[in-house]
C-alpha cells in the first residue's frame, strides 16, 4: 500500500509521455454484475491513462470482479486502486477519486457503462483542437438497456458552448461522457457532498474556468446503460399529482442546497481568478437561477399548494426554470387536468393502429 486505502496495482510512465497527461477516473459500488464489462472498457483504451479506481465500500462482488480482471489483462495504464472501509456516497467518492489524479484532463468512467476504445483520445483530440481553452468536456451516448441492448443514440446539437449559453438552459450533456481540466476541481474545491452527482458542479465549473468553456465531440463515445439503480433514477420530477411531486422535491431539496452552495464556490473561484464582465454578469444570472429554483423545490417540498404558485410564478423568470414552474403551478391548481393533458398527447403520438383504427 502506498497510502492508505490506495493500491498501486500497476506502474507505468507511458501516460506521461503523451502530448496531454490523463487521469481516469473509475467509480463503482456495488456493480458486481456490470463492472467486468466497464473495467475492460477503461483498459482497452488506446491512449494511456493515470488509472484511479476508486470502490465505495461495495457489499457484493464488485472488488473481487475487478482484482480478477486487471490479474488477467495487462495495459499500458499505469493503475491504482481505493478501496474504500466505509461507504461515503457517490460525490464523496468522485472526491477521493479527482484527489488522487495528476493529469491535466481528468476522464470519468463509471461502473455499470461502457467506453469505445478510442474514447480518452478523442477527447484529448478535442481538447488540443481548441488549444487547451477548455473547462470541461463530453460526447454523444448511447442508451443501452439493463442486459446492453441499444435503446437510443443521444447527440448533442451545440458543440461549443460558454457561460451565457448554459445560463440560458442551451446545454444539454450526459454526466456519464463527462472529462474536465484538473483546475475545475483543485482550484474551486472538493464537489458539495449532497449534490446527486459531482458531475452537476463539474459541468457549471467548466464554464466559468479562466481559459475555459464547454465543448462536446459529436459522436456517441459512451454506452450508458439504463436500470433501477441509476444515480439520479428516483429523483425524476413527477408531476402527475401534487403528492407525488412532493415526495421527489423532498428528495431533491439537499441537492438543490447542494447547488447554491456550488454556485458560490465559483463565485469565489472567480474572485481570485479575475474573468471578464461576461463571466461575472453570468455568474450572477446562475445564482439567481440556483436560488430560485431551491426556493421553489422547497415550497413543492415543505408549504402548502397555494404557495406553489407565487414561487412558480418567480421561477418562471428564468428560461431554464419555466418548464418546471409552469407545470408545479398547474400541479398546484388543476393536477386532474395536467393529468388530462399528458393522456392526450400520449394518444396522439400513438401509432394509428394502437388507436384501435
Amino acid at each position: 500500500m502506498s497510502e492508505a486505502g490506495v493500491e498501486i496495482i500497476q506502474e507505468s510512465s507511458a501516460w506521461r509521455a503523451r502530448p496531454v497527461q490523463v487521469s481516469a477516473t473509475l467509480i463503482t459500488y456495488n456493480q458486481e454484475r456490470f463492472v467486468e464489462e466497464a473495467l475492460r472498457s477503461v483498459l482497452a483504451q488506446r491512449y494511456a491513462v493515470d488509472l484511479v479506481i476508486s470502490d465505495d465500500a461495495s457489499r457484493d462482488g464488485t472488488v473481487r470482479v475487478i482484482r480478477a480482471v486487471l490479474e488477467a489483462t495487462s495495459s499500458p495504464h499505469r493503475i491504482r486502486l481505493r478501496q474504500g472501509l466505509r461507504n461515503l456516497g457517490i460525490c464523496r467518492n468522485q472526491n477521493a477519486a479527482i484527489s488522487l489524479t495528476e493529469g491535466e484532463l481528468v476522464v470519468m468512467f463509471e461502473g455499470d457503462d461502457t467506453s469505445v476504445p478510442d474514447r480518452v483520445e478523442k477527447l484529448v483530440a478535442r481538447y488540443l483542437e481548441l488549444g487547451r481553452m477548455v473547462g470541461a468536456l463530453g460526447s454523444g451516448i448511447t442508451r443501452v438497456d439493463v442486459d446492453g441492448r441499444i435503446l437510443e443514440e443521444v447527440r448533442w446539437p451545440r458543440l461549443r458552448a460558454d457561460a451565457r449559453v448554459l445560463m440560458d438552459g442551451e446545454w444539454a450533456v450526459h454526466g456519464c461522457g463527462l472529462a474536465f481540466r484538473r483546475d475545475c476541481f483543485f482550484d474551486v474545491g472538493p464537489i458539495g457532498r449532497h449534490l446527486i452527482s459531482g458531475d452537476i458542479a463539474l459541468w457549471m465549473r467548466g464554464a466559468f474556468l479562466r481559459g475555459g468553456g464547454l465543448a462536446q465531440v459529436p459522436e456517441s463515445l459512451v454506452r450508458y446503460r439504463i436500470h433501477g439503480q441509476n444515480v439520479g433514477a428516483s429523483y425524476f420530477l413527477d408531476y402527475s399529482s401534487p403528492a407525488r411531486l412532493r415526495e421527489v422535491c423532498r428528495r431533491l431539496l439537499k441537492n438543490e442546497v447542494a447547488q447554491v452552495l456550488e454556485v458560490h464556490k465559483i463565485g469565489r473561484y472567480l474572485r481570485g481568478h479575475p474573468n471578464d464582465l461576461v463571466a461575472e454578469v453570468a455568474w450572477r444570472r446562475l445564482r439567481d437561477i440556483a436560488v430560485a429554483r431551491a426556493a421553489l423545490v422547497s415550497a413543492i417540498a415543505r408549504r402548502p399548494r397555494s404557495y406553489w404558485i407565487l414561487v412558480a410564478l418567480r421561477a418562471g423568470r428564468f428560461r431554464p426554470l419555466r418548464s418546471f414552474a409552469g407545470r408545479a403551478a398547474i400541479v398546484a391548481t388543476a393536477p386532474g387536468a395536467y393529468r388530462a393533458a399528458r393522456a392526450v398527447v400520449h394518444l396522439v403520438r400513438r401509432p394509428p393502429t394502437a388507436r384501435g383504427e
